[in-house]
């Protein structure tokens, strides 16, 4: 009897001990496919992690990125809808439609051709636009509301089309160099003006861009000649002006000059249509005005600084006092 209790004894204890291994397999087997699961699942959610490397190559390719600047003025208040003169009326309506008629031998109506018509009615250029921009080169800027800039008609001063060098052929004979439909120029702009033969943004970072035809410095810019990309010539500006206007009769002095430049006199359109122009054309200063956040204003180009320079025109050279330096206006 008491042989059969000990076997039954030592049967037992080898059962526990087989429960004991089998439970430890089980034990580590459930760790070792929990552990495995768990890589799983962070391969499949790479997004959330970010390695060093990565956080490494990010701040690198931000390094040359302005930090953003709190623009101070209400844009809104200079942004442009109605403009022009008796060669090209554009305007905005109420749904943000943008129009315009006159010449449309550089294309300038943004209708996909050329032609010599006068369109005394007004096309349908584009949709979602907050500003509008006129040269009287023959171009047309506008502003959408995503802050993409567009631009369509004459290229041949280079703001619409970029040159390798400079092509005085080209600047003269625009006809033959003409965007018929509109192109983009420039994202996440806040602001542009356009001159005869330049434009200007103001960006929402706060910096200034220009290129275009730099006759007169007017570009910020050092070469005089054609500025062939977009180039940064400003930072920390709240407000941007190029080509300003003002009434041509009687031949305005330089104090009305200066006076435009800080916004003490304006020329505003009233008209609403091309008809009621006739031959009233504003004079247009050759300039490029920025206003900095300290709420100084600074001005290059035309009748700025002391230096007097030879000027490669379209009506031929001539003489007169620029700068490509930004001079500030006391």
């Amino acid at each position: 009897m008491k042989s059969k209790v000990k076997n039954l004894e030592k049967k037992t204890k080898v059962i526990l001990s087989i429960c004991i291994v089998i439970i430890g397999f089980l034990v580590v087997f459930t760790a070792l496919h929990y552990k495995k699961s768990i890589s799983n699942k962070e391969e499949s959610n790479p997004e959330i992690t970010v390695t060093e490397s990565s956080q490494n190559a990010e701040k690198s390719d931000m390094s040359d990125i302005s930090e953003p600047l709190e623009i101070t003025i209400n844009l809104t208040e200079h942004y442009i809808t109605h403009v022009g003169d008796p060669g090209n009326f554009y305007y905005i309506d109420d749904n943000y439609v943008l129009w315009g008629s006159g010449g449309n031998e550089y294309g300038q109506l943004g209708q996909g051709i050329q032609d010599y018509e006068f369109h005394s009615e007004g096309l349908k250029i584009a949709e979602s636009v907050i500003h509008v921009d006129y040269s009287q080169k023959g171009f047309v800027i506008f502003l959408t509301n995503d802050h993409k800039l567009y631009g369509v008609g004459n290229a041949g001063s280079g703001a619409l089309g970029q040159y390798e060098e400079f092509d005085w052929t080209r600047y003269t004979n625009g006809e033959n160099y003409a965007e018929t439909t509109p192109i983009l120029l420039m994202e996440d702009v806040a602001y542009a003006n356009c001159g005869r033969d330049d434009i200007v943004c103001l960006k929402n970072d706060g910096t200034v861009w220009t290129w275009g035809y730099n006759n007169a410095g007017n570009c910020g810019v050092a070469d005089f000649s054609v500025v062939r990309k977009p180039t940064m010539v400003a930072k920390e500006v709240t407000m941007v002006w190029t080509n300003l206007a003002i009434d041509n009769y009687p031949q305005p002095e330089k104090e009305q000059f200066e006076m435009a430049w800080t916004g003490d006199i304006k020329y505003d359109t009233e008209y609403e249509s091309i008809i009621e122009f006739e031959d009233v054309y504003p004079y247009y200063l050759n300039n490029t005005v920025i206003q900095k956040v300290d709420g100084s204003y600074w001005v290059c180009g035309e009748k700025v600084g002391t230096e007097e320079k030879i000027v490669h025109g379209a009506e031929g050279d001539y003489s007169i006092i620029c700068t490509h330096e930004f001079y500030m206006y006391e």
